[in-house]
């Protein structure tokens, strides 16, 4: 149960880049590192007559999987396993504390802010909904766009570009032309993945932008809750 939960909730995982503004959020390689092989090796360790050693051949295959998803997918791993320590019991409960991390390790890192999109950054997608009442329901309008990053320089990997996407709120403008996806850009944005206020690339070629007195109202209500 251990085994299925965990790669059934990588499955869910990877799915989630279909929502181009979690795509870039997605750990997509380190998941397809960590369980290569998964289907042979479930066949494998399902073909054990004893119950005893399905068992254990099992609790192997998740030790496999988290060796294989090294630190890149220690938060991610520590996440399922904490989750399944409410759901077993006795020795396999036991098993699943001896994977986690020690506390303060393991946690999902915090987003940070992305006003430092590197140049060179290439629109891969822009998308523009007006406000409506559709099914009789308000709904405020949004933009989002998905540009591809390529690897900042002090970055330890080699080559590997990165999805980000960032969606804006009740957008006051929203502008884009074709030559906006010739190529690099030189992205200027304020604000964070949660509260994007403003982006415009170089050339001209996409400019947005939230009403102030929108973000203002929207802050306020923010504070009002808490």
């Amino acid at each position: 149960m251990a085994a299925a939960t965990i790669l059934h909730q990588a499955m869910l995982e990877i799915r989630m880049v279909r929502h181009a503004h979690l795509a870039g959020q997605i750990p997509v390689r380190p998941l397809c590192r960590a369980f290569t092989g998964a289907g042979e090796s479930i066949r494998a360790a399902s073909a054990h007559r004893r119950a005893s050693r399905r068992e254990e051949a099992f609790r192997q295959l998740v030790e496999d999987w988290v060796r294989k998803g090294g630190p890149d997918l220690a938060p991610w791993f520590a996440g399922r396993l904490r989750d399944l320590d409410g759901k077993v019991h006795g020795t396999t409960r036991e098993w699943v504390n001896s994977l986690m991390p020690p506390m303060g390790q393991g946690s999902e890192p915090a987003a940070g802010p992305v006003s430092d999109l590197p140049a060179g950054s290439e629109l891969r997608l822009a998308k523009y909904v007006a406000a409506h009442t559709r099914y009789e329901h308000p709904h405020a309008g949004s933009a989002l766009v998905q540009l591809a990053v390529p690897p900042r320089p002090q970055a330890e990997r080699d080559g590997v570009w990165d999805l980000c996407g960032l969606e804006l709120e009740s957008p006051r403008l929203f502008q884009v032309s074709g030559t906006a996806f010739h190529g690099a850009t030189d992205p200027r944005l304020t604000g964070v993945p949660e509260a994007v206020r403003s982006l415009s690339l170089s050339g001209g070629g996409l400019t947005m932008s939230a009403d102030e007195a929108e973000m203002r109202e929207k802050r306020a209500g923010q504070s009002q809750r808490g």
